[in-house]
């Protein structure tokens, strides 16, 4: 028996995250409700209020299992695993899911759970063994620094970084 903050259908969080609650709000209410932000984990026999959905949302906050705080202690948010993705409220990178995302390989969080191994998503995110990094220790921080002081015609401003009042772990996100 299903609930009425079950989701039905188990591709509605890659609906979801493609933006079909907008765009097919009728049937998404009811055949995903939990994938569009209307059940509150842990108790789905409670509807989310509105601040609840607004803030789901906008920040993609809530951790999806039950293990998230420990996962989190214990180092899983920046170990490569698929924890950043599975506890975004526990690893502290809650607005960032679709970064998340993409730094997974994998287009849609519907795609990443269908990958149900970590083996399988390891696998389908893999590169070649001659194929040499995109990027190496310090690259990326090069980089950011370089787009920010080389780029002044694109007006380059960071949003965030490592370091910044977001914390040591935060990502670069810059707007040009």
């Amino acid at each position: 028996a299903t609930t009425a903050c079950q989701d039905t259908r188990p591709e509605c969080p890659g609906w979801a995250a493609e933006g079909e609650c907008d765009k097919n709000p009728g049937f998404m209410a009811t055949g995903c409700p939990d994938a569009c932000t209307h059940c509150r984990i842990g108790r789905p026999e409670e509807p989310r209020t509105m601040e609840e959905m607004v803030r789901r949302k906008d920040g993609g906050c809530d951790d999806h299992d039950a293990d998230c705080a420990a996962r989190a202690s214990a180092g899983a948010c920046t170990n490569g695993s698929d924890a950043p993705l599975r506890c975004p409220s526990s690893c502290s990178v809650c607005s960032w899911g679709k970064i998340v995302e993409e730094a997974y390989g994998c287009s849609s969080m519907g795609l990443f759970d269908m990958l149900s191994t970590c083996e399988q998503k390891r696998q389908r995110c893999a590169r070649t063994a001659d194929l040499p990094p995109a990027v190496t220790a310090g690259s990326m921080e090069r980089t950011m620094h370089r787009i920010l002081s080389d780029f002044p015609q694109y007006s380059p401003r960071a949003l965030s970084q490592p370091g910044s009042t977001r914390g040591a772990l935060a990502p670069w996100v810059l707007t040009l």
